[in-house]
Order: structure tokens, then sequence, then C-alpha cells
């Protein structure tokens, strides 16, 4: 969350709810985001919105663990390995596939189909499907709050499960 002067637009402090830090790299929420980017640069056609989105959705790609499932923060060490979140992948897969019909570049519009396609592969894996468990979500492994309550974190969320099913397979727009 940023905090701007109104009279001037400038940053001025933010607060971290997600993250290990103050402040926090960009995650997959940031690739669609709060208040929606992608959308805001569709419908706008402002290059600076759509450049931002860019920047953050490469970002956000470079750090990917192979099977594209991010950390729940990808400013944290690997080893041993942090809590995955398969809410933020299905975000970023609904944001990447939105990306990839914005950008002129047609090998970074496949890059970012590519990784949208790696990311639900993923997710679609009985390592990340709630199928057999106790959880009553579609995905387990989803990153809720880590820094404050660490068992609070390896759960099914809805926002995830909205975005894996309705909108990063095309069910819903």
């Amino acid at each position: 969350m940023g905090y701007f002067d109104t009279a001037t637009g400038e940053f001025i402090s933010g607060e971290n709810y997600q993250g290990s830090e103050q402040p926090t790299a960009p995650g997959a929420r940031a690739v669609v985001g709060d208040f929606q980017p992608v959308d805001m640069a569709k419908t706008t056609g402002l290059q600076n919105i759509l450049a931002g989105r860019q920047e953050v959705a490469d970002y956000f790609i470079a750090n990917l663990p192979a099977d594209g499932i991010p950390y729940w923060d990808s400013t944290i060490p690997t080893s041993p390995p942090p809590f995955r979140d398969t809410s933020a992948a299905a975000i970023a897969a609904d944001g990447l596939i939105q990306l990839s019909t914005l950008v002129a570049d047609k090998s970074l519009a496949t890059k970012y189909r590519n990784t949208r396609e790696r990311i639900l592969t993923s997710l679609s894996s009985r390592a990340y499907l709630a199928e057999g468990t106790i959880n009553r979500g579609l995905l387990v492994h989803g990153a809720q709050n880590v820094p404050n309550d660490a068992k609070g974190n390896d759960v099914s969320l809805i926002f995830g499960d909205y975005f894996f099913l309705m909108r990063s397979t095309g069910i819903a727009a």
C-alpha cells in the first residue's frame, strides 16, 4: 500500500503486508495489481502504464522457481525453501495473458504466454491441487500474511481459486 501527497502526487511512504521487508520486491499481485493496471493500460492506451507492467512482469518472471509457482516473497533466501504462493501464481497467470495481448513485441508476447502456461501446468498438478487434502478450496499452498502469521500460510485462498478457475482458464473475462 502506498501513500501519496494529494497535491503533488509524490510518494510519501508505503506499508507492506505480504513481503518480508519494507519495501518488498514486486510480486505476482503487482503483475495484475490493485485496480487492474493491465486493464488500465488497455483502456487508456497510456504507454507508461504498459511499460510499468512489463517491467514488473519481467522482474517477476526472472525470479520464478523452475515450476513457475512463486515464493511468497522473491527477496528472501531460498534455503531453506520458503512458502510458495499459488494464489499469486494464479493472479500472475491472468495478468500475463492480458499483458501478452497488449505488447507490440511478438517475442515478448510469446514469453508472457509461455510463462502463463508453465504456471497453469504447475497449478494443475498434484503438487498444488487440493484434491485428496482437507482443504476446501481448489489450490493448496496459498500464502496469506506470512510475516505476521506463520500458521495461516499454507492454505487455500478464494482469490487464488477464482483467478485459477475463472480468469486464467478463460471461463470468465
